[in-house]
């Protein structure tokens, strides 16, 4: 069984980027806002909703250049208001790229499909992309 803490490939303190327990595709990244009393993204001041859209996007950076991601869309939905958090899923190709069947599938397969040995296979790349992507700033 995988655990937890092997899926974080990236943890500043206040934003945490780790693999999907339940992926759509390989790469499914969940990014987080730590603080687990936050349950709007309009609860956070502007420079912490800046800090958390910045790790985002370079999330998005790094699983474009990881997976070869043709595109790497950002899913935010609080219909729950559990936590502030986005759903990033690296796409193949331009047939993956259709937002009704994506979403429907995602909702279907997300609570089927359990994470494996084989999706952590990209954990190194990832983790060294957000640290140089961080460094760099």
């Amino acid at each position: 069984m995988i655990e937890f803490a092997d899926t974080v490939f990236f943890n500043n303190g206040l934003v945490m980027a780790c693999l999907a327990s339940n992926p759509w595709k390989p790469g499914h990244t969940i990014v987080v806002w730590n603080d687990a009393s936050v349950k709007n993204l309009w609860e956070l001041s502007l420079a912490d909703a800046a800090h958390f859209w910045k790790i985002v996007s370079g999330a998005q950076k790094i699983l474009r250049e990881v997976y070869g991601a043709f595109n790497v869309p950002i899913m935010y939905w609080n219909i729950r208001q559990v936590s502030v958090h986005a759903h990033l899923i690296p796409l193949q190709s331009t047939t993956d790229d259709n937002l009704v069947d994506f979403t429907k599938e995602f909702v279907v397969t997300a609570v089927t499909r359990e994470i494996t040995e084989n999706d952590l296979s990209e954990m190194p790349a990832l983790k060294r992309g957000m640290e140089h992507l961080i460094q760099g700033d």
